[in-house]
């Protein structure tokens, strides 16, 4: 179980989140601003008092730096955890959706930092059920930092 002080700004009970990559990396890094606050965020998601997803995008993220840096044994620890991360839903991305990625990945303020995939609108799921674009009402909240 994941052990992390409240903090403010948490969704509210059963809202529908999706995460981007720097919430993973905040969480597994304990950041010192924003890792607590992720802490009582993953603790949520397991508790089951708020669904979330995120895209197998996040899991490509998050595995770049330690296999730049051969470190092979937190690239394992990493993919075991977020293949067996209870109440979180991995969702696949398809040959369409990478596509309309790219597209408004290239119309991208210059020098605005930007994971590979947070771009609002460029996560719908196939099934429609949810959107990394926080303005998306299938899903309640993106969570992520910028």
């Amino acid at each position: 179980m994941v052990k992390g002080a409240p903090a403010q700004g948490l969704p509210t009970e059963r809202e529908r989140i999706s995460l981007d990559t720097n919430v993973f990396i905040y969480f597994l890094e304990d950041h010192p601003r924003y890792g607590s606050w992720c802490a009582s965020l993953f603790d949520r998601i397991e508790r089951g008092h708020n669904p979330a997803v995120t895209s197998t995008v996040t899991l490509l993220e998050l595995l770049v730096q330690p296999y730049r840096e051969q470190k092979e044994e937190l690239a394992q620890k990493i993919f075991a955890l977020a293949g067996t991360y209870p109440k979180l839903e991995w969702v696949p991305v398809s040959m369409d959706l990478a596509d309309r990625a790219a597209e408004l990945l290239a119309v991208a303020v210059p020098g605005q930092r930007s994971s590979t995939m947070e771009r609002e609108g460029i996560l719908e799921a196939q099934s429609q059920t949810w959107s990394l674009n926080s303005s998306n009402e299938g899903c309640g909240r993106c969570v992520g930092f910028r």
